[in-house]
């Protein structure tokens, strides 16, 4: 029937049509009405290369058969109405409608599709308005790279197994005008949609995905114009979401999450407002949000990923809202823990909200991480520092350790005063003022040049000059620096 022009519909209801490499050829027909094929048989190849049908395609309980082969075939395939199999269909084969245009749905609810280790059903670039594939049953791939779907894309409680390649599903760059339903969905192999263009959102409740060797599910690069929810998922394998984009909120409630020896969640990059991660169980794997854009990050305290990539990070709400040493345990998850943004970023977090002291704890912190990385000389100045006034954000630190030198100095020189330099003109020796003169050098009591101390008392009067002087530098010290990053 190939080149035939008929006006009206052509019926092959319960049809039987033998082996042949190409058993049923309707290529470059146009048909004036539908196709309806309930309960056909087809051993064979069916082809319908540049065909154009008015109506649509019916196919409730047909059986295509080609095993190894390509069981239906469509390119240029042209219906207005769209391509129905409701009621069950099988196809033993590739079922291939690369760049079809079906102007209303294609509907294949609870088929049976069978190509293991090859193409199931390959919609390549095809254009429609619904794409309903829930409840099927797939062994092989399912490609809908570049496809454009005017509203509803549904692989609800689809069964994806014996993938080709590692990959369950590829629709990379496919465009949805409204949801992608994915809920229930189970999976062996990488469900990809790169680069996708969701109008609304993505559901993936319940979804069960697995695929150890790689990616379980990619959706790197990504817009979503409302949520992504995949609460309650099952993940083996690594779950991708570099420079995602969703307007609303990225939702991963009681999901559990494994990548053994790999990765368990990338999400750099990533644009949402409000992220959710709150696993059923601690993911045991890096998490990595290097580098994302969060208005809202909420977590669970009690399932914290054993290692976590905060490096970038960036976000203005933190829930549940945490005091400071509970929050440093979370960075201190990052196993490059000594880089500053994450302690900055938390801190900025804590002042914005009105908790100037836990910012300043924060900070603290991130002062006493960033000693490992220095030289020695360098490690020493800031343990001095830590000691002494807590890097500025404790400075009555200073008044303490200057608190317990006068007190030991006034003590020591009281019992063994050291001898008067002129005797006659010396003032009456104070061993508190005389300690305090050596303490704070710059300053002149009458009492430091007047008095001559020797032997053990002559090295105790330079120790307690040099620690004046260095309480001094790190109390300056200290004090610039928090005025910096204030």
């Amino acid at each position: 029937m190939s080149g035939a022009r008929i006006s009206g519909s052509v019926d092959l209801t319960g049809a039987r049509i033998g082996a042949g490499a190409r058993a049923l050829t309707l290529s470059h027909a146009v048909i004036g009405g539908k196709l309806t094929g309930e309960n056909l048989r087809v051993d064979g190849e069916m082809r319908l290369h540049n065909t154009r049908i008015s109506g649509n395609i019916q196919l409730p309980g047909a059986v295509l058969r080609n095993p190894g082969g390509v069981a239906l075939t469509g390119g240029g395939l042209e219906v207005s109405g769209g391509m129905f199999a409701i009621g069950g269909f099988t196809a033993n084969g590739e079922v291939n409608l690369i760049g079809a245009r079906l102007g209303d749905i294609f509907a294949l609810p609870g088929a049976k599709l069978n190509n293991p280790g090859g193409t199931a059903l390959n919609l390549d670039r095809t254009t429609m308005r619904d794409c309903e594939l829930a409840d099927l049953a797939c062994s092989g791939l399912i490609s809908l790279a570049g496809a454009r779907i005017g509203s509803r894309l549904s692989l609800d409680q689809a069964r994806l197994e014996d993938p080709a390649n590692g990959k369950a599903l590829v629709a990379d760059g496919v465009t949805v005008g409204g949801s992608a339903e994915f809920s229930g969905l189970l999976a062996r192999g990488e469900v990809s949609m790169r680069t996708a263009s969701v109008g609304e959102g993505i559901t993936l409740l319940g979804a069960r995905l697995d695929n150890p060797a790689g990616a379980a599910l990619c959706l790197d690069g990504t817009a979503v114009a409302d949520d992504i929810v995949g609460d309650g998922m099952t993940v083996t394998g690594e779950v991708r979401l570099s420079g995602t984009q969703v307007s609303g909120q990225l939702s991963l409630d009681q999901v559990r999450l494994a990548n053994p020896g790999g990765v368990a969640l990338t999400a750099s990059g990533l644009r949402a407002s409000v992220f959710t991660l709150s696993p059923a169980a601690p993911v045991l794997e890096l998490v990595d949000f290097g580098h994302a854009q969060v208005d809202i990050l909420r977590d669970n305290p009690q399932a914290w990923p054993d290692r976590l990539n905060l490096n970038g990070l960036t976000y203005r709400v933190l829930e549940p809202r945490l005091r400071a040493h509970e929050r440093l345990q979370w960075l201190a998850r990052d196993p490059a823990r000594h880089e500053p943004q994450p302690y900055e970023q938390l801190a900025a977090t804590y002042s914005t909200t009105g908790q100037p002291t836990e910012a300043r704890r924060v900070l603290y912190c991130r002062e006493r991480q960033q000693r490992a990385t220095k030289p020695p000389l360098g490690r020493a100045w800031s343990l001095i520092q830590d000691i002494t006034v807590a890097y500025g954000y404790q400075p009555w630190r200073a008044l303490i350790w200057l608190t317990l030198l006068l007190t030991t100095g006034s003590i020591i020189y009281a019992i063994a005063p050291p001898p008067a330099l002129q005797a006659h003109a010396a003032p009456h020796f104070n061993p508190v003022i005389y300690t305090l003169n050596l303490l704070i050098p710059v300053v002149d009591f009458g009492q430091r040049s007047a008095f001559n101390p020797a032997g053990a008392e002559q090295w105790l009067s330079y120790f307690f000059i040099a620690s004046g002087w260095l309480l001094a530098t790190t109390v300056a010290t200290g004090i610039a620096r928090v005025l910096n990053r204030q």
